[in-house]
Parts: C-alpha cells; sequence; structure tokens
C-alpha cells in the first residue's frame, strides 16, 4: 500500500506544472533589434526573444551588441509569472584609434590557452604566439562572423588553476572559429580588467569588419 502511495506522489508531482515546480518565464525587448541575450552566462537567443523554464529567483541578465554598451542588470523570476523587460541600449561613440593596435593575448585551443601577441590593422587581425609556433592572420573579409562567447575558462593563468568566466571575442572564419582574450598579469584582475579590454578589441575588430563587409557592398566585390 505504502509502494502505490509513493509511486501515486511521484506521479502527481511530475504532473504539476511549472508554477508549482518553481519556474517562471521571461520575455526580453529592446529597443534596437537582434541584441544578443545572456541568462546567467548563457546565450539564450536575440531580442525580442521569450524565455521559458526559467527557475524561480535572482538571475544575472546581459544584454550585448556590436557598437553599444553591454546592459546588465538583475532580474527577479517568480514561480508560475512572466517577467517582461524593455531595453534601451546606448551606442558606443568612439573614434576608432590609430592602427595598428596590439594587445596582449590569449588564444584559446581545444583544452588549452596560449598567450602572445594580437594586433589589429586596417586589414586584418594577426596572432603570433610567445613560442613562435602559433602564427596566423584573420582578413577581415575572410569572417563571417564576429561575436562575444561567454563561460567558464579554466587554466588561463599559470600557476595554481584558476577558473574565470568571461565573455572572449570569438571570430567564425573559413574552415575555424578562433576565440580570443585581451590577458593581464594579475589573476585578480580577471572579472573586471579582462573583461574591459577584451570588450575594447571585441568593438574594435566588429568596426573594421562592418566597415570591411560595408566596402566591399559598395563595389560590388566577391572574397
Amino acid at each position: 500500500m505504502r509502494v502505490i502511495v509513493g509511486v501515486m506522489a511521484c506521479l502527481l508531482l511530475a504532473s504539476l506544472p511549472c508554477a508549482a515546480q518553481g519556474q517562471g518565464t521571461l520575455r526580453v525587448k529592446s529597443d534596437i533589434t537582434a541584441v544578443e541575450v545572456f541568462l546567467d552566462g548563457v546565450s539564450r537567443g536575440t531580442t525580442p526573444v521569450t524565455i521559458p523554464q526559467v527557475p524561480a529567483g535572482t538571475h544575472r541578465l546581459t544584454l550585448a551588441k556590436g557598437g553599444y554598451k553591454d546592459h546588465v542588470q538583475q532580474v527577479e523570476i517568480g514561480a508560475g509569472t512572466t517577467a517582461k523587460l524593455f531595453i534601451v541600449m546606448k551606442k558606443e561613440e568612439e573614434p576608432l584609434p590609430p592602427l595598428p593596435v596590439k594587445y596582449p593575448g590569449l588564444h584559446r585551443h581545444a583544452l588549452s590557452f596560449c598567450a602572445g601577441e594580437i594586433t589589429v590593422t586596417s586589414e586584418a587581425l594577426e596572432y603570433r604566439g610567445k613560442d613562435g609556433k602559433d602564427v596566423f592572420r584573420i582578413p577581415y573579409t575572410k569572417m563571417h562572423a564576429v561575436s562575444r562567447s561567454i563561460g567558464a575558462s579554466t587554466g588561463m593563468f599559470g600557476g595554481p588553476l584558476t577558473t574565470v568566466d568571461l565573455m572572449g571575442l570569438r571570430i567564425d572564419a573559413e574552415g575555424r572559429s578562433y576565440t580570443f582574450w585581451v590577458s593581464t598579469e594579475d589573476p585578480s584582475e580577471a572579472d573586471y580588467e579582462m573583461q574591459a579590454r577584451t570588450k575594447q578589441l571585441y568593438e574594435l575588430v566588429n568596426r573594421l569588419w562592418n566597415q570591411a563587409l560595408a566596402e566591399r557592398k559598395a563595389s560590388g566585390k566577391k572574397s
């Protein structure tokens, strides 16, 4: 008899709606379209977007788009409710710096990282590892997408392994993808300093890539 009651209780819990299980929905709109939405560090699409089955509680919401300042806020999700947000993005108004620009950088491999130097020119992003083995050049005309990739990354620094959650520069080009961060010698500055400097790198590369696309479209040439 106890077994039957236990089974019935399990079936009843499984049939309860999301509200009873402590979940809600988040709807996000913005004043401009196609803004990427990250919830707790995970990309959930672009605006306008509806995110179902969000666990009740406080979550970190980030909206990001090239040419605009990141919008970051805490959002409270109630069980059985729908939180609706309309975000006004603030445009970045910064002139392009004199080129080339060099950054101390980290390049992500499948299972590790290598340190080196990132150089942004008027025609391409170039990378040279400190050991001289990892050397390549990515012309803007060969890039298919420039975006920001977020996620926990372990072992960026020497010494004891540390894990940081940073948004890197991701470039999808012909045949492969690349992820970069602008590095810092102080692991304690990773959350702020690396994030801010990597965003600067992303903004610069994204603007130059879009400029190259516009020039190619205007000239009618194909890469």
